[in-house]
């Protein structure tokens, strides 16, 4: 199959009902969705039945649906919801066990909200990127792909590759210490308000 953009796929789906964009779009963000379900979530099973739920709905919904203008985003928010939705199912059958979850001291409510937006805040600064500048540093820095890999699959130099990776890297440092500076007053406010 010939490359296509997401949109490109998107839009196949959507008029064509083609099965082999669908696979494309399975392909390029399944792991991703899980990776996020399992940060709600903390459950290896759980988190593949939200990442195949999200991306279901997707197919489902497919004739009716308005091609999202970042699709990444998009996939970020509804698999959130998702997870979300599956952690109060949850608490109502496990209460107890939800309960003493909290209880802990390493996972202060505080610390939850600080660790939340801070994944979060990642997110929307990956997907804040071009797409092709997103696509070179998921490949290298979550993939574990080299330079010399990205560079052959992609067809372009590894000096290429170098150059969108300090690129990226640098849009989402300067945007996560953005919130980090944001966050420590955040938390200095709430501190003021609860004490």
């Amino acid at each position: 199959m010939p490359a296509m953009t997401i949109s490109e796929a998107l839009k196949q789906i959507k008029e064509q009902d083609s099965e082999t964009a669908f696979r494309y779009i399975y392909d390029v963000s399944y792991e991703r969705i899980f990776r996020t379900a399992y940060y709600y979530v903390k459950e290896d099973e759980s988190a593949r039945e939200i990442a195949i739920d999200v991306l279901a709905a997707l197919w489902n919904r497919r004739k009716t649906m308005i091609i999202p203008t970042d699709f990444m985003a998009y996939c970020f928010i509804a698999t959130k919801n998702m997870a979300l939705n599956h952690l109060r199912k949850t608490k109502l059958d496990q209460h107890e066990e939800i309960d003493e979850a909290s209880a802990s001291h390493d996972n202060t409510p505080e610390q939850k909200i600080i660790d939340e937006e801070l994944f979060a805040q990642y997110e929307r600064a990956l997907y804040a990127l071009p797409e092709r500048c997103r696509e070179i540093f998921t490949m290298v820095k979550e993939d574990g792909m080299t330079y010399a890999q990205v560079a052959e699959q992609l067809d372009i130099s590894q000096k290429t590759v170098d150059a969108q990776i300090q690129k990226a890297t640098k849009q989402i440092r300067s945007a996560i210490e953005k919130y980090m500076d944001n966050a420590s007053n955040g938390l200095k406010t709430y501190m003021m308000m609860i004490l």
